[in-house]
């Protein structure tokens, strides 16, 4: 009879057993759901992060052939829209016979370039050479950015002053002008990750120049890349006759 009796007291603690029981099984499975979707927002961030940080590739494409050289070959091509002009060196050189004739007639010297060493060196300088100004700082500037790539500007390209030029004004914005006739100009804060247009008393950019962190980096004609750190000092010995500098950054409104 007591058994019974005590059989008959648990009776109504089973509802509440079961009761709790539930419930602990559905805190587990709403636990259970948080994290899956906690899990699921991460990766869809993580993915988007990434997809965002993805530079835009600037595209080129070549419309024709204006000229062939034994070395290089200048074409007409589509570059952000825009037709530009851009001489690329061959990656396979060869010695030009009538430039070495000349080269050895001037010198007074037959013996000039016929040993391989020296052909070397020689081919070595045209290498050295095939990038000009305009392409080595547009290279520079597009290497360290986070948004665009390209791969137009290289140690193969060359491009002309106009086409130059007409990408500043089409894609870049100007930050900044400084007078070459002010020490307090030339000596005032620049921009950083920029591209610096030297400007002569004709109103033409006659160099480029890349800029980030306190350094600037140059490539003047056939020589080899250079970096400096002092603009006045620069100027003085390269570009005395530059009327002013003018600073430049990629335009995002036009760029987009």
């Amino acid at each position: 009879m007591a058994e019974t009796n005590y059989h008959l007291q648990l009776l109504p603690q089973i509802p509440l057993l079961m009761t709790q029981q539930t419930q602990t099984q559905t805190v587990r499975t709403l636990n259970k759901l948080i994290c899956t979707s906690l899990l699921s927002f991460i990766a869809v961030q993580s993915y988007a992060q990434l997809k965002s940080s993805k530079p835009i590739a600037i595209n080129s494409e070549i419309i024709d052939t204006v000229k062939t050289q034994l070395n290089s070959t200048l074409m007409r091509m589509i570059w952000w829209n825009d037709t530009i002009n851009v001489k690329v060196q061959h990656k396979d050189l060869k010695m030009d016979t009538a430039l070495i004739s000349f080269l050895r007639k001037d010198a007074k010297d037959p013996s000039l370039y016929t040993k391989q060493e020296d052909i070397n060196e020689f081919l070595n300088a045209m290498k050295i050479g095939a990038q000009n100004c305009y392409s080595y700082a547009l290279q520079r500037y597009f290497d360290e950015s986070k948004t665009y790539s390209q791969n137009t500007f290289n140690e193969l390209s060359d491009i002309d002053r106009k086409s130059a030029e007409k990408i500043l004004s089409k894609h870049f914005k100007k930050v900044k002008e400084i007078s070459t006739h002010s020490k307090q100009s030339l000596n005032s804060e620049i921009p950083n990750k920029a591209v610096l247009a030297f400007i002569n008393a004709s109103d033409w950019a006659v160099h480029f120049v890349y800029h980030a962190d306190g350094v600037f980096y140059s490539k003047n004609g056939a020589f080899a890349p250079i970096e400096f750190q002092s603009l006045k000092k620069f100027l003085k010995k390269h570009y005395w006759d530059t009327e002013k500098i003018e600073v430049y950054q990629i335009d995002k409104k036009k760029a987009d």
